[in-house]
């Protein structure tokens, strides 16, 4: 292991005095048109995630959290204080590098090149040459000699993502990753801002998504979140609750229950 490069501050326990990260009353608008509206966060250490569809917002937020833009009202704050952009690990969505340049050559703006053995990226490798993962990688190695706080990913690649789960997994501070479904990024978060249209359509602890279809002939009684399917209702409830099997039960009513996937919860009622 090379011992030029801090391991400690990147992996090990919690950073001294982690401060919080916090977006109060957020938006942001372009010319006339806003992309995300009051939009509120915090997070000390801790795993989120900030999950919505193609222009939702996730991107623009994320760069407001990197301090790579301002918002149009509202303010980001790292313990109420300016936001200190060296504390923060930014990986962008598509990070841009001079093509010509080999993977040491851009690390040598920080006087780091061992950072890319964290990384596992080739020092001769040039970046018209790598992958978009192995690009987001290089964003990374850049953060990393700051001892960064918070670790920020705009969306994971498919040749990138067992690599950033596993580094989400071991790093020491929050983490901040962007992405357009549950599946793939859900056992590496524990709390969920779901975006929509640039507003916060859902905020809260993951397991708050976690619930189970009940399937039963088309009735007249009143549930929450009910889809119709022709001859049969779909209730949708959250999965620790009973109520409604309770319900039906007494009723004499016959059903089929199954477990929905966060995603499709997230398809159905917050997307």
């Amino acid at each position: 292991m090379n011992t030029l490069v801090d391991y400690e501050n990147i992996f090990i326990g919690k950073p001294k005095g982690i401060k919080v990260l916090q977006a109060i009353d957020v938006s942001k608008r372009y010319q006339k048109d806003y992309v995300l509206r009051n939009v509120n966060l915090e997070l000390e250490q801790g795993r989120l995630g900030i999950i919505g569809l193609h222009d939702s917002g996730k991107t623009v937020l994320m760069r407001l959290l990197s301090g790579l833009e301002k918002p149009s009202s509202g303010k980001i704050t790292l313990d109420g204080r300016k936001l200190d952009r060296r504390k923060i690990a930014y990986v962008p969505q598509t990070p841009l590098f001079d093509p010509l340049l080999k993977a040491k050559e851009v690390m040598r703006y920080v006087g780091s090149e061992e950072y890319l053995d964290v990384v596992d990226l080739e020092r001769e490798k040039k970046v018209k040459d790598m992958s978009l993962g192995e690009k987001k990688r290089l964003a990374l190695a850049l953060s990393l000699p700051f001892s960064p706080e918070y670790l920020l990913i705009d969306d994971i690649t498919e040749d990138s993502k067992e690599f950033f789960l596993e580094f989400i997994k071991n790093f020491r501070g929050g983490v901040i990753i962007s992405y357009h479904n549950f599946r793939d990024v859900w056992e590496v978060i524990d709390d969920v801002i779901i975006l929509s249209k640039g507003r916060v359509t859902y905020k809260g602890n993951k397991e708050g998504l976690k619930f189970k279809i009940i399937r039963t002939k088309a009735l007249s009684i009143p549930f929450d979140r009910v889809v119709r399917e022709g001859d049969y209702v779909e209730i949708w409830e959250e999965f620790n609750d009973n109520s409604v099997e309770e319900k039906l039960k007494a009723l004499g009513i016959n059903y089929e229950v199954k477990e929905a996937s966060p995603d499709e919860v997230f398809q159905r009622f917050y997307a």
